[in-house]
């Protein structure tokens, strides 16, 4: 599967089953995020939607933003 695959798939029709419970993966240290990503796509292991034992979790990301860039706005805006 590839990323762009991995961040259509729908949080409310995938088979939980088939899911990767992130739970009982261990992510090894990396130098850089090409690196993580190719780890992540070589053991099919979808970032975008993945389970948390029985509960399902879609995560979504920003293009451009980082999450220091998201916080500081919510910050600010309090």
């Amino acid at each position: 599967m590839t990323l762009e695959e991995m961040k259509k798939v729908d949080c409310k029709t995938v088979v939980k089953e088939d899911l990767v419970d992130m739970r009982e993966i261990n992510i090894p240290e990396t130098n850089s995020v090409e690196e993580l990503l190719n780890y992540l796509l070589n053991n099919n292991i979808n970032w975008y939607v993945h389970r948390r034992g029985d509960i399902v979790v879609q995560n979504k990301y920003s293009d451009g933003e980082s999450i220091n860039d998201i916080f500081g706005i919510m910050v600010s805006s309090t």
